[in-house]
């Protein structure tokens, strides 16, 4: 570990210290040049131990000491690729979890994005809209490129019912083999109005407008492939 030329020498008194060494008094004229020139010419160990570059291990050393882990936390800095990476997450959060984009501006996560990542700005709802829209467009554009190795479907309809919600909806699946394997793709869910019991003729009808609608959207994804 570098050494202080001053820890050679005693208290500095009316601009003189005595060295530790040799016990001559040295003249220091406000610095430490005498003070290191005397080393130099007297104790070359010594002096040594006061040029000697610090080593990796030493500023690791120094570094630890410096910086508690709280500072590190608050001082890391946040780049660019782990800002897109924490805002993908967050929309795959509200995608997966059926959550309002509202939900970005919650209080609760603004804290909890502020504890972990101090200088992350969470985008507006507006834009995590925006980035819905384009994931939707490339899971489009992922599934053509997916049914370009397929020549056979199969398709289900099938209601269903958002858990903890009153709304229903109408969804289409596509079912394939692709590379010897069974999969099924959701191509697309329209939300279901609800209709009185009574009249059912007129219930009937509608389903089967938005059956129809489904069916053609789904034979232009596919024909479009």
């Amino acid at each position: 570990m570098k050494m202080s030329a001053k820890d050679f020498y005693g208290e500095i008194k009316d601009n003189s210290a005595k060295c530790n060494i040799c016990s001559k008094l040295i003249k220091t004229s406000g610095n430490t040049s005498n003070l290191m020139s005397h080393l130099r010419n007297k104790h070359q160990a010594a002096y040594l131990h006061c040029v000697k570059k610090p080593t990796k291990v030493d500023v690791l050393n120094k570094s630890i000491e410096q910086i508690s882990i709280e500072n590190a936390f608050k001082i890391a800095s946040t780049s660019t690729e782990k800002n897109k990476e924490i805002t993908d997450a967050i929309v795959y959060m509200v995608c997966k979890d059926n959550l309002p984009v509202r939900s970005v501006e919650k209080e609760g996560l603004a804290n909890l994005l502020n504890i972990c990542v101090p200088k992350y700005n969470i985008p507006s709802r507006f834009k995590i809209t925006e980035l819905i829209e384009e994931r939707y467009d490339s899971c489009v554009a992922k599934m053509r490129s997916m049914f370009q190795d397929v020549n056979e479907f199969a398709f289900t309809c099938d209601g269903v019912t958002i858990t903890n919600s009153t709304r229903s909806y109408l969804t289409i699946t596509a079912h394939f083999v692709r590379n010897n394997c069974l999969q099924a793709v959701c191509l697309q869910a329209v939300r279901m109005k609800q209709v009185s019991f009574y009249l059912i003729n007129t219930k009937s009808l509608s389903v089967y407008c938005v059956l129809s609608k489904v069916f053609l959207s789904v034979y232009s994804l596919c024909i479009s492939r």
